[in-house]
């Protein structure tokens, strides 16, 4: 069904010049509930003589042209679709479903709406259109009188019993949801992030990432911003959203515990207790605290501060490296 016209990078998208008839394109679905083995539409199942004895059954090998786990991501996506996507109206059934919706047409209508959807035991594939393809209402999509269509037929398909949901052939593994969304880094949780941090995906056994976060068992922070004026020493930070931290104050060699984050939201310290031309240092301590434990991270040191005079004959040196 593919011809010269479809070797373009819209084809990713399912576009294609020619496209593909309803047949087909609900056979092709049958892969995916078929662990990746495809297998021709056929009319017939069986026929029987009235004893019983099966005098006519289709052969049908199957040919594998897509993998197990291939066949059960795709499984895991299409499932989406039905929980919160497009075909939405198919979660209403209460039926292990998995789905595609999908609308063809511009500004002056729509030319087709389809929706395609599969159990471990049946395909369904519903579509609307002209057969010239003309012009239908905008408001007709997939993911409305197609989806409700096959919503009535899985209903009565299944008034008495439900299927069998799809076996999932990959490995669950938690993602760490901080480097997915700060970065669009994918590797595995640390073991004591909250869940509010956590991802479940499925990966293919020769995809599994390899690099593990360590966010929360080894915290990191970073100084986004210090200050030094006449009221104190003003230090802001980065990060403090998923872990806490503690300040130090070295004054004369003795260290000192000045803050502790624990039950704030403060991103922010400012250190008031300060002498004018007076030297100090500070110190930032990250952690996290699970079942009771402190898992702290790398010390940041401050390099020595000396605070100005108060009647603002400031000299240049606040910042002083080689004290």
């Amino acid at each position: 069904n593919f011809n010269e016209n479809d070797d373009t990078l819209r084809l990713a998208l399912g576009s294609m010049d020619k496209g593909v008839n309803l047949l087909d394109l609900t056979t092709a679905y049958n892969v995916f509930s078929n662990d990746g083995v495809y297998n021709s539409a056929q009319f017939i199942e069986k026929i029987y003589y009235q004893n019983g004895k099966i005098v006519y059954k289709p052969y049908n090998q199957g040919n594998q042209i897509l993998s197990g786990e291939t066949a059960s991501i795709m499984n895991d996506m299409l499932s989406n679709c039905v929980s919160k996507g497009t075909a939405k109206k198919l979660s209403l059934t209460g039926i292990p479903l998995y789905a595609k919706t999908g609308t063809v047409g511009n500004s002056n209508g729509n030319t087709d709406a389809y929706c395609i959807s599969y159990s471990s035991d049946y395909t369904i594939g519903v579509w609307l259109g002209n057969s010239n393809s003309s012009y239908m209402p905008n408001n007709v999509t997939g993911g409305g009188l197609p989806c409700s269509i096959s919503k009535e037929i899985w209903s009565n398909i299944y008034k008495d019993s439900n299927p069998r949901p799809l076996p999932c052939l990959c490995n669950k593994v938690n993602i760490d949801k901080i480097a997915y969304d700060e970065k669009g880094e994918v590797i595995i949780a640390d073991d004591i992030a909250p869940k509010r941090y956590v991802m479940e995906e499925i990966f293919k056994s020769s995809r599994i990432p390899k690099k593990k976060s360590s966010t929360f068992s080894s915290p990191i922070i970073e100084i986004k911003e210090t200050l030094v004026n006449e009221s104190g020493f003003l230090v802001r930070l980065c990060q403090t959203e998923y872990i806490k931290y503690r300040i130090f104050k070295i004054t004369n060699g003795k260290k000192k515990l000045i803050f502790d984050s624990k039950n704030t939201n403060l991103y922010e310290y400012l250190d008031t207790d300060v002498l004018p031309n007076e030297i100090y240092e500070y110190t930032i301590v990250p952690y996290y605290e699970y079942n009771g434990k402190d898992f702290v991270g790398k010390e940041i040191f401050i390099n020595k501060i000396k605070m100005p005079i108060k009647n603002g004959q400031n000299n240049d040196d606040w910042w002083i490296n080689d004290i």
